[in-house]
């Protein structure tokens, strides 16, 4: 599931582009954005099973 996430992603971005030089010209921005996002949902879900995890998971 990742990695097809991962790979709509660099698709859905690389769409945005008008080149390939201008998708590797952003390359770096653009995978910091995506990975803090990802940190972001990931920490609020995490945090989510913590609180609740006697009734989520058992």
């Amino acid at each position: 599931m990742m990695y097809g996430s991962a790979r709509f992603n660099a698709w859905g971005s690389a769409r945005g582009f008008a080149s390939g030089e201008a998708t590797e010209m952003a390359k770096e921005e653009t995978i910091n954005y995506f990975c803090e996002q990802y940190r972001l949902m990931f920490e609020e879900n995490i945090d989510g099973y913590i609180k609740n995890f006697s009734s989520d998971l058992k």
